[in-house]
């Protein structure tokens, strides 16, 4: 017996297949889409499923504040109030987080009596349920819709931005955008009057910008520059001065609000004028002219939309002019230092 066991043919060993656990990324932005739209729709209910799986896929902290609105218009407190509390805890300083303290202290109150937001024993400043608002989400509106329960809905001040908004160049993300701009330049020459029209010039230009975050963006900008002429100018024998104004620099941007709608900028850089004076003498010859010229710009940024601005703001700067075919380019040897003081005006649209 154990002869023919020995003798018995062994069944051939299986190879071993390795288990592979695949998790498929699913259509995050689509649910996400489809939650707000059930939610601007009124249809609460159906768009807890879509938001379910949205955030089982992402992290976008809106998305914990819009499934909250649809728990407590369901009038369910308590998914509600884990859902404001994450968001909060994930943007504490996000435009529209004041009103969502305000529901969530509503929600605890209601619930257990005491609010994380204000006083145990009393309920929150202007927290009444009679309170009235309007909630944007995504890029439609859910105000104005009914309950299931028959009451209105109450309102809170709208809020436009979302974290696409938040990821604007112009704002707190990165990417590039440009800026095509107006200056008008006086130049401080040695003995010329403040309204003397010769000193004065006009540019039109562009700006291309990098945005390397929140604070920063690199900037490269070329304008095309021409001089008003005047019977008065202290050299007339140079009729017509024209050329090119540039400049390289660091734009620092600080918010004057949460949602970066309105900034202060800063931005050093170093310019580059390019001059072509062209001589009224007959016998004479144009003279073409450089200088380097250290700036430092300051103003005031206003978003008017998403990814589009407008740029107020002051630039100083002093360079030394002088001839190319001389040894004193770039530095400009002897001359004299010559200030700069101009006002910009843009259009900022990020891409």
């Amino acid at each position: 017996l154990a002869a023919g066991t020995a003798g018995a043919q062994q069944p051939p060993a299986r190879k071993q297949q390795p288990l592979i656990l695949q998790r498929q990324q699913l259509g995050t932005t689509s649910f996400a889409t489809s939650a707000r739209a059930r939610m601007r729709s009124g249809d609460c209910a159906g768009a807890l499923d879509a938001f379910d799986a949205a955030i089982a896929h992402s992290i976008d902290p809106s998305l914990r504040r819009d499934r909250g609105l649809c728990h407590e218009q369901l009038g369910q407190p308590y998914p509600a109030i884990d859902d404001y509390r994450a968001y909060l805890s994930s943007e504490p300083d996000a435009p529209d987080a004041e009103g969502i303290r305000g529901r969530l202290a509503r929600l605890e109150q209601a619930t257990s009596g005491k609010s994380s937001q204000g006083d145990d024993d009393s309920p929150p400043a202007g927290g009444s349920a009679g309170a009235s608002a309007t909630v944007t989400v995504g890029t439609g509106d859910a105000s104005g819709q009914t309950a299931p329960s028959g009451k209105p809905r109450d309102t809170m001040d709208s809020v436009d931005h979302d974290n696409d908004q938040a990821r604007s160049p112009l704002r707190r993300g990165k990417g590039l955008s440009f800026a095509p701009y107006f200056a008008e330049h006086k130049w401080f020459n040695s003995g010329a009057s403040f309204g003397e029209s010769d000193t004065w010039a006009e540019c039109v230009g562009l700006q291309l910008r990098y945005s390397l975050g929140q604070l920063s963006t690199l900037f490269v900008e070329g304008a095309y520059e021409h001089f008003n002429s005047s019977s008065s100018s202290t050299d007339a024998v140079f009729g017509n001065v024209q050329g090119l104004s540039s400049q390289i620099g660091l734009e620092l941007r600080f918010p004057l609000d949460p949602g970066y709608d309105n900034q202060f900028i800063l931005a050093p850089g170093l310019g580059f004028e390019h001059l072509v004076e062209s001589t009224t003498l007959a016998s004479g010859a144009s003279v073409t002219v450089g200088a380097l010229v250290p700036r430092v710009r300051a103003g005031l940024r206003h978003m008017v939309d998403a990814s589009a601005a407008i740029d107020l703001s002051l630039d100083f700067g002093v360079g030394k002019f002088a001839a190319y075919s001389t040894g004193d380019f770039p530095f400009g040897g002897n001359a004299p230092a010559v200030p700069l003081l101009a006002a910009n005006a843009a259009l900022v649209w990020g891409l």
